[in-house]
Order: structure tokens, then C-alpha cells, then sequence
């Protein structure tokens, strides 16, 4: 089993850490997909006027230390405008 994190970001500071424990990559990239679809359905223009985005991360990180990653970085959640509403895009590796 591998530890992935779903780390939520308010602009460019850390403001939660959710981990995700599975045997495979993709089932992390999977169930933060889950969780966030959900999380947005109803405050999904609040979370983009604030600048939310997730990041999901492989190693174990810590609100303590939550500046320092925890590892490999998988891939970026953001908001974007598709056909006039707010949808969950993915992008693999580290945010731009």
C-alpha cells in the first residue's frame, strides 16, 4: 500500500491534507476525483473565486510541515469554464 495525499490550496498556501491510502496510483488519482466532484457540486464557484485547486502527492505530508512536499508530485485538480459551468479538469505532474 502507498500513502497519496489530496492536498487543498487556497491560492498558494496549504489549507488541508487528506491522505489517500491504495496499491496504485490511479486509484488515488480515482478517488480524489470522487471526493472532489462531490466537495464542488454546490460551492464550486466559491472554491474558484477563491483560487482553490488540489494537489495530489505520493508520500506521507503533515499540516505541521505542510510547506515541505511529501514527494512525488501526481498531478493538479483546478476549476475550469467548460460550455459555461465550472468542471473539475486533471493535469498530470507538478502545477504550473
Amino acid at each position: 500500500m502507498t500513502t497519496y495525499n489530496l492536498i487543498t490550496m487556497l491560492g498558494d498556501q496549504v489549507s488541508g491534507i487528506e491522505p489517500i491510502v491504495c496499491d496504485v496510483q490511479q486509484d488515488a488519482v480515482a478517488y480524489s476525483c470522487g471526493v472532489l466532484t462531490e466537495r464542488t457540486k454546490a460551492h464550486a464557484e466559491m472554491y474558484a473565486n477563491l483560487s482553490v485547486h488540489w494537489l495530489v502527492e505520493e508520500g506521507e505530508r503533515f499540516l505541521g510541515d505542510a510547506t515541505i512536499p511529501a514527494g512525488r508530485a501526481v498531478g493538479i485538480w483546478k476549476l475550469v469554464l467548460s460550455g459555461g459551468r465550472l468542471k473539475l479538469a486533471w493535469a498530470d505532474g507538478l502545477p504550473a
